[in-house]
C-alpha cells in the first residue's frame, strides 16, 4: 500500500510569513496540532507545531502567571512561523511504501508527516492513525 491511499488529502499549510497568532487560529479552526509551513513558491519549508508555539510564548517567562507574562506572551504570537517552526519538516513522498513511511513517523515523535509529490508540493497528510486503520484493514 502506498502513502497517497492512506493520506489525508484537505491540508491546511501557513506561509512562512504568517505570525504564529495566525498558525494558532489555524490549529483551532481545524482541530490540528501541526501544519506545514510553505515558502512564497508554496513548497514546504518546515512545520509549525502546537509545541513550537509554546516554546515561543514561554521565551521570557521567569516568574509565576502575570500580567508581564501575559503581555510577552502577545508578543510571542506577534512572532513569524519561520522563526519557530522545525526545519527541514520530516515527510513522506506519496508513492512511498506506507510501511516506510510509518516507521519514519514513529520514529520522529510526531503525529503526522507532510506528505510530499513528486514535484515537492504538499499533497496531504499521513497520520498515525491513517497507518494504524491501514493495519486494522488488512492493507499492511
Amino acid at each position: 500500500m502506498q502513502v497517497s491511499e492512506a493520506m489525508k488529502t484537505h491540508v491546511r499549510c501557513v506561509p512562512n510569513t504568517a505570525s504564529l497568532a495566525e498558525a494558532a487560529d489555524v490549529m483551532d479552526l481545524y482541530q490540528l496540532r501541526m501544519l506545514p509551513v510553505l515558502d512564497p513558491e508554496s513548497r514546504l519549508i518546515g512545520v509549525i507545531g502546537e509545541a513550537d508555539i509554546r516554546r515561543a510564548m514561554q521565551v521570557g517567562w521567569d516568574s509565576p502567571v502575570s500580567q508581564t507574562l501575559l503581555r510577552n506572551s502577545s508578543v510571542a504570537l506577534a512572532g513569524c512561523v519561520a522563526d519557530w517552526m522545525a526545519a527541514p519538516a520530516v515527510t513522506a513522498a506519496e508513492h512511498e511504501p506506507i510501511g516506510e513511511a510509518a516507521v519514519r513517523l514513529w520514529a520522529s515523535g510526531h503525529d503526522r508527516l507532510p506528505v510530499l509529490s513528486d514535484a515537492g508540493m504538499v499533497t496531504g497528510l499521513l497520520s498515525r492513525i491513517d497507518v494504524i486503520q491501514a493495519v486494522a484493514e488488512g492493507l499492511l
